[in-house]
């Protein structure tokens, strides 16, 4: 409620507990267009002023400008986002090549490992033959 309207409703309590007790109130015809005024005065003195409105130039660049950030905004996040995968992409191959190498050099060692295993025993049945040959000749 406005001050006018506050100043309205004591005025019409004041009237009415006053001396006659009664529900009727009387107002002048002065008293009823100062209440008005005040009203109409507290309305227009309350309403906001628009504010100056800018020329359909100055919002297109600020609209332009906007765009402008948000491709920017937007760009960025992307070429991040990219660098990422591509840095991931680069571990992931890299992690491939060194298992594949130690899967390769394990088979190697493997193969090596056979191979001198199949020397020893190839030199143990030798020894083994020499020696049952000279117990042959010993015994005969």
């Amino acid at each position: 409620m406005t001050r006018a309207t506050l100043r309205f409703c004591e005025r019409i309590g004041s009237k009415m507990s006053g001396e006659r007790k009664e529900n009727s109130v009387l107002f002048t015809l002065k008293e009823l267009k100062d209440i008005t005024s005040d009203d109409a005065a507290a309305a227009t003195a309350e309403a906001p002023r628009p504010a100056k409105r800018s020329s359909f130039i100055d919002e297109a660049d600020d609209l332009l400008a906007d765009i402008r950030n948000s491709v920017s905004e937007d760009a960025a996040a992307e070429e991040a986002r990219l660098k990422a995968e591509r840095e991931a992409r680069e571990a992931a191959e890299l992690h491939a090549r060194d298992a594949a190498r130690r899967e390769a050099q394990a088979a190697a060692e493997a193969r090596l490992a056979a191979e001198d295993a199949r020397r020893r025993a190839a030199a143990d049945a030798k020894a083994a033959e020499e020696a049952k040959s000279a117990a042959a000749k010993a015994r005969a």
